[in-house]
């Protein structure tokens, strides 16, 4: 999909991660064609329960659970125009990030994710609980939403699948 800064998408969250769900993988192939500022991924539509999403170089995800929310730096810089994996997963203890089927960072948020509403965004985020934001500028690809939370080893099989197919395109 391509986003002007813009635009976006909305889906429905399936519905095995609503209302709550105790595990959650989010996957997507980006294409930044921005690096300022905030830009949203996927998000959970209204106050983003979950996300992920970038913020000038750097992948960040979030979750919120039962014991509160948490955010994440991949500490890994991103490249303008160049393809990127990116995956997050929660097992219900613990939040990880992923970029280019390597764990980045992880930290401790035990619970279910939040109160997750009916739909999911790519591309943009809803901002403070009420308008539509931090729209993403570039290409997002091959978006996906688990209702458990992949190892390690799957996130790098995916992003080794990928890599072959999106390193080699001109769009």
């Amino acid at each position: 999909m391509d986003f002007d800064g813009t635009d976006f998408v909305q889906i429905a969250t399936p519905s095995e991660i609503r209302p709550t769900t105790p595990q959650l993988t989010i996957e997507a192939w980006i294409k930044p064609g921005d690096l300022t500022g905030t830009h949203d991924i996927v998000t959970e539509a209204w106050c983003r329960d979950f996300a992920l999403y970038t913020v000038e170089t750097n992948a960040y995800t979030r979750v919120w659970t039962s014991a509160g929310s948490l955010i994440l730096n991949s500490n890994f810089s991103l490249s303008l125009n160049k393809w990127h994996h990116l995956a997050m997963t929660h097992d219900g203890s613990v939040l990880r990030i992923y970029v280019n089927g390597t764990l980045k960072n992880s930290g401790n948020r035990p619970g279910s994710v939040g109160n997750i509403e009916a739909y999911t965004k790519i591309g943009a985020s809803t901002v403070g609980c009420g308008s539509t934001g931090n729209y993403f500028m570039g290409l997002i690809d091959e978006v996906r939403i688990y209702n458990y939370s992949l190892m390690a080893g799957e996130i790098q099989k995916h992003y080794a699948e990928g890599f072959k197919t999106h390193q080699n395109t001109l769009w």
